[in-house]
């Protein structure tokens, strides 16, 4: 698998009080469809290299997840996908699920239950706006 590695980045943790919800949502939510449309394709031919078109659309899940996540990348020493080397579907649907989880455990830091409910947390308490439980409390 070709990866672009770029030096990792310090003091990129995320800060409850700056955490951006809405960006975090959106991220998530796009790097869950487009892993669940990789999935499809590793069905079909799991060794098959992506499109530019769709390694631009992973790149730019990547790039925004890695600004969310700051020094909890799951990947250390990745970035991104090299666009000169095309990644094969599976190693794409991979990579997603590692973020997928490193997203997971950045939104449990950044939530907390308060009667029975779930909710964004703000560094100083909830935001008032619901969520769901950690998914690993789902099972």
């Amino acid at each position: 698998m070709a990866i672009s590695k770029l030096p990792p980045q310090r003091n990129r943790t995320a800060n409850p009080k700056q955490f951006d919800i809405d960006e975090f949502e959106a991220v998530e939510s796009q790097i869950g469809s487009a892993r669940d449309e990789l999935l499809v394709l590793v069905k079909k031919s799991p060794h098959d290299a992506l499109s530019k078109f769709k390694l631009s659309v992973v790149n730019g899940l990547l790039l925004r997840a890695n600004a969310l996540l700051g020094d909890n990348r799951p990947l250390a020493d990745f970035e991104q996908f090299d666009t000169e080397v095309l990644p094969s579907a599976s190693d794409s649907a991979m990579v997603l699920g590692q973020y997928l989880a490193a997203l997971e455990n950045l939104r449990v830091k950044h939530i907390s239950q308060k009667q029975g409910w779930w909710y964004w947390a703000d560094g100083g308490g909830t935001t008032g706006r619901r969520t769901y439980s950690p998914r690993k409390l789902e099972k």
